[in-house]
């Protein structure tokens, strides 16, 4: 197995870019070896970035990330509607655990677990408002909310404005499924 296989295959094994199993310390992305291993500048460089606190992460692992948030989001997109959704429905339904999910959420999004929820249920809600007349009590249930107050007051802070406003901005002719024109 060359070094760039090694790296990829063992990818999901190391922490601040060890790999205990075979004792070395690697500094570099796959792509940066030129297939001959470069362990002694490679123990020496990381061993100095850990003394100075700097690590870097490799972009495997920074596409490893992009994608499980990735599946978090369409499976809360999918998912929002349940009232009961937390981190570890989505966790186990994406197969990571509840820390490495709020990480990359952390991370990756700059954001929490509540507010990725949040956004895709009210993104969800803005759709139905603008493109059916259900009532804003009906809207609340579909995205989650079991108390419609709370659905209006988290709406209100999501997009500014209460729902009953964001409705009243929409056309009719586009709630009732006809277009504007003739």
């Amino acid at each position: 197995m060359s070094c760039e296989q090694t790296l990829v295959y063992h990818s999901h094994t190391m922490v601040l870019g060890l790999e205990p199993a075979l004792g070395r310390c690697w500094t570099r992305r796959p792509d940066d070896f030129s297939g001959q291993a470069r362990e002694a500048g490679a123990e020496a460089s990381a061993t100095s970035r850990v003394q100075t606190g700097l690590s870097r992460q490799r972009t495997s692992t920074r596409q490893r990330r992009a994608i499980l948030l990735d599946e978090a989001r369409l499976f809360m997109a999918a998912a929002h509607g349940d009232p009961d959704l937390d981190l570890d429905d989505v966790a186990h339904e994406i197969a990571t655990s509840r820390r490495q999910l709020q990480r990359v959420i952390a991370e990756v999004a700059d954001s929490t677990f509540r507010d990725e929820l949040n956004a895709a249920r009210m993104r969800h809600a803005a759709c139905l408002l603008h493109a059916t007349n259900l009532p804003i009590e009906g809207i609340a249930r579909r995205v989650g909310h079991r108390q419609p107050a709370q659905f209006a007051k988290a709406f209100r802070r999501y997009h500014g404005v209460t729902p009953t406003a964001f409705r009243r901005s929409t056309p009719q002719e586009t709630r009732d499924g006809r277009s504007g024109s003739l």
